[in-house]
């Protein structure tokens, strides 16, 4: 019997290849203490996850959807709002890792995370960014963010502990386009400096 999608006039949806997101991207020096705190919880904890790369280190600040492709026009009214934001650089501390376990009642790789005990900045950065693009009519829900850098998955918890602070000058945000599944460097579509103090 013939599924719907087989149906005459009906096609399967294209598959979502392309994932855009804005976010702050550590620097060279920065990514390399970070990749090298994960390595530290990994031996603390007996772990064998694999570490995410430094070229896809990241902090998201708003996720701007999956995607058949990129879509164009689009992405240049997301532009146009990132074009609008102004907001003085400051600077973010890292000093916390933990796992985030969610909702989760299966057994799955989660990730394990480095947070800020105290951030102003970036939830603040992440709600001017939100209202930007709602004033350019992007409709953007402005929830509370949770800043954090993913280092590695695994099935195994790590409550949250203190790490040897890694003190990130946040001068910039992107817009990155990841290819799904795919593991290849970020691409970016745009990158905004952030104001001085």
């Amino acid at each position: 019997m013939p599924s719907q999608l087989d149906l005459p006039g009906i096609s399967a949806p294209a598959p979502e290849t392309d994932r855009l997101f804005f976010a702050l991207l550590p620097d060279d020096a920065t990514a390399q203490e970070i990749l090298s705190c994960g390595r530290d919880i990994q031996r603390a904890y007996g772990f064998q996850s694999r570490l995410i790369e430094t070229h896809r280190l990241h902090l998201s600040l708003h996720h701007l959807g999956n995607h058949a492709g990129i879509p164009t026009s689009w992405v240049n009214v997301v532009r146009r709002a990132a074009a609008k934001v102004d907001f003085p650089a400051f600077d973010l501390c890292l000093d916390r890792a933990l796992t985030f376990t969610g909702r989760f009642h299966e057994p799955r790789q989660l990730p394990c995370v480095l947070t800020a005990s105290s951030d102003l900045g970036t939830p603040r950065l992440h709600r001017a960014l939100g209202l930007a693009m709602r004033d350019c009519g992007i409709p953007v829900p402005l929830r509370a963010l949770n800043p954090h850098v993913t280092i590695f998955y695994d099935r195994a918890v790590i409550e949250e502990c203190a790490i040897e602070p890694i003190h990130f000058r946040v001068r910039e945000f992107v817009i990155v386009h990841s290819r799904i599944g795919t593991g290849t460097p970020y691409e970016l579509l745009g990158r905004w400096s952030l104001g001085r103090d």
